[in-house]
């Protein structure tokens, strides 16, 4: 499942069912990303998803979580949240 140029950070772009059904993927505890607790679950319905006015708001969104030292976090808890071992998806809105 990993690749040589893992970076280290995966952003799930998923429906709440899904992130659980995710980490149950064999080699899901190999990556360097769910070692280091660097996965992101984001919300795809209303930011990633759809071409749009929004895109701007998408592309702050992924700036905040692969450079969190550079942008100060406006999306967290709205547009994206990390993800936990049980991770309460439904207040990503």
């Amino acid at each position: 499942m990993a690749a040589a140029t893992e970076r280290g950070i995966v952003v799930l772009n998923t429906p709440d069912a899904n992130a659980t059904t995710t980490a149950e993927l064999a080699g899901w505890h190999e990556l360097k990303a769910v070692q280091r607790n660097r996965i992101f679950v984001a919300d795809g319905n209303h930011y990633l998803n759809r071409p749009g006015p929004r895109i701007v708001e998408s592309l702050g969104m992924l700036a905040e979580i692969f450079h969190p030292e550079l942008f100060p976090s406006q999306y967290e808890g709205k547009g994206w949240m990390r993800y936990t071992a049980e991770p309460a998806l439904g207040s990503v809105t």
